[in-house]
């Protein structure tokens, strides 16, 4: 995992995610020490069953999404070739209107917040599909959903807002996204996410919830309500002392989750920003927005966020002793969670 450091040793730096890095989370971080987290796709969770696309075309998806099949265009993205796939496999991604590189542009802050706000009253990215899609996820039929929890509270809690940074951090304290323009692989991105990847500034969340709006209502099956209950019972369970790297740990060897420790990690922020996974320093929850910057200020305050750890806000707040908060459980998840 690469870790990009900041040079400066007047301000405190925080860059936007760049081209094919898979971007998790910020950490705050002082001057000269870790500034970003990121995850290459070269840690990208092993391909599982997904209920729109099938196991071929993820083997064909992972075979064409590669470093050594990328080539970096102006502004600083990937773009792939497929001259690496054989002529059945690019005739299934025909089939499927699977285009290798769909780059999208954003102009800047305003425009994402614009083209976020025109989805927000969409029937299809409603509370009950979108967490559909999560719980089946957290069980694995549909890795792709466990991305859409942290999305649907950004378009849902967000409010509309221009674009302001402050203390020397290069982003917009309330949402992070940058304002400078931008170009995305839509592709690339769509890929990652179908394997569990996550990411959490805006204009990736556009693209996820732009995607997810098109796609077939997602059902979660009994099992996946049981792997998601097993894993709020391990949350419960927790000793008093424990930390968020030891709850990994015991998630990691429990082989409840089918994904790597950084899908495992986003999920965990995911279930940390909505407040049902409660944190230490800092009260947040699915009702209210609470800025990234306030946030970040926040994980301040926790030593775990600290020189070489990759730990992440909000996920990095919770101790064992704050178990779940049931009440918030019960508010978003009620019609999901088993009978006792």
């Amino acid at each position: 995992m690469a870790t990009y450091r900041s040079t400066s040793s007047s301000c405190k730096l925080i860059f936007p995610p760049l081209g094919r890095a898979m971007f998790l989370g910020w950490d705050c971080g002082k001057a000269g020490v870790a500034m970003t987290k990121w995850v290459s796709h070269s840690s990208r969770p092993s391909a599982r069953f997904h209920k729109d696309l099938s196991m071929q075309a993820l083997r064909i998806l992972k075979k064409l999404y590669k470093s050594c099949n990328a080539s970096w265009q102006p502004p600083g993205v990937a773009v792939y070739s497929d001259e690496a796939l054989s002529d059945k496999e690019r005739a299934v991604l025909a089939e499927m209107n699977w285009q290798v590189n769909r780059l999208e542009s954003f102009s800047g802050h305003a425009e994402v917040q614009d083209k976020l706000l025109a989805l927000k009253d969409h029937p299809q990215l409603s509370r009950q599909r979108c967490l559909d899609a999560f719980v089946a996820g957290v069980g694995g039929s549909y890795l792709r959903g466990l991305s859409l929890l942290a999305a649907w509270h950004y378009l849902h809690s967000m409010p509309a807002h221009p674009y302001e940074a402050r203390d020397c951090y290069l982003c917009c304290h309330l949402c992070g996204g940058s304002d400078k323009p931008e170009v995305q692989n839509d592709s690339d991105i769509q890929f990652a996410l179908h394997l569990g990847g996550d990411w959490v500034s805006p204009q990736y969340i556009y693209l996820n919830l732009r995607y997810f709006l098109a796609q077939p209502d997602i059902v979660p099956s009994e099992q996946d309500k049981a792997t998601f209950a097993r894993l709020l019972d391990m949350l419960r369970n927790a000793a008093p002392d424990e930390t968020p790297g030891q709850f990994e740990q015991r998630l990691h060897a429990a082989k409840l989750l089918k994904v790597d420790k950084y899908s495992r990690r986003g999920l965990l922020n995911s279930l940390a920003r909505v407040g049902v996974i409660p944190n230490a320093v800092i009260d947040l929850s699915c009702e209210h927005w609470v800025g990234w910057l306030d946030i970040v200020k926040a994980g301040e305050e926790l030593r775990n966020t600290k020189g070489r750890s990759d730990m992440e806000m909000p996920w990095a707040g919770w101790q064992g002793s704050l178990k779940v908060n049931e009440a918030r459980l019960q508010a978003l998840f009620a019609p999901w969670l088993l009978a006792a």
